[in-house]
């Protein structure tokens, strides 16, 4: 959380690992792709793979940080046909905090550059489909006082959109209404049409959270 986050803060993200197997003229391509934050998770991760499969010909890595660091590898390969090719796929489609390791066996035929370009953009390319994608962005964070007699009417209106309520009930219903920055406007105009509420609180707390 920071104390004043752009109000349409937005990024994109896998939810969690995902492995995929590429085969092209016998040479296989195992894709590992996964969320997370710093370089030193990156290399672990790296390291992980070697160990995994030693016997590999190549581990070429592509990785993308929310804070605008990029880095690629090839790993021998020939340079510009692996980890930048990669990392243009990441880039393609929006991914950030996000770690890609393709691990080639050889399968005894050179693909050429055109066709190495071409196997390891679709190795990350497959992984990417095969993964649960995530779009983070600002909510903000209210809590909305409503009489018992106004609770039910409130609560359908705001239900009717992908906004995460919960109730607390004592003298009154205190609703916590956390909705991306986006929204607050509509959150504000059906707070005034069904609570009487013309002036929309501050909000109590702003943070990224993956869009419902």
């Amino acid at each position: 959380m920071t104390d004043e986050p752009s109000r349409h803060v937005s990024y994109r993200t896998v939810k969690e690992p995902v492995h995929t197997e590429l085969v092209e003229k016998k040479s296989r391509f195992l894709c590992d792709l996964a969320p997370l934050t710093t370089e030193e998770t990156a290399a672990e991760m790296l390291r992980t793979i070697r160990k995994r499969e030693p016997d590999a010909s190549h581990h070429c890595s592509a990785l993308r940080l929310q804070s605008g660091i990029e880095r690629s590898h090839d790993d021998g390969e020939p340079s510009g046909t692996a980890g930048r090719p990669m990392l243009h796929v990441l880039a393609a489609h929006h991914l950030v905090d996000v770690f890609a390791v393709v691990t080639r066996y050889f399968g005894g035929t050179l693909l050429g550059a055109g066709g190495l370009v071409r196997a390891y953009s679709e190795a990350v390319s497959a992984a990417i489909r095969e993964a649960t994608v995530l779009t983070y962005a600002l909510h903000h964070q209210y809590d909305v006082h409503v009489p018992y007699a106004l609770y039910d009417r409130v609560r359908a209106a705001l239900e009717a959109h992908d906004w995460r309520i919960e109730a607390t009930f004592a003298e009154d219903v205190t609703l916590t209404v956390i909705a991306p920055a986006i929204d607050v406007p509509l959150l504000s105009a059906l707070l005034s049409a069904n609570a009487q509420l013309h002036i929309l609180p501050e909000p109590r707390a702003q943070t990224l959270l993956p869009l419902l």
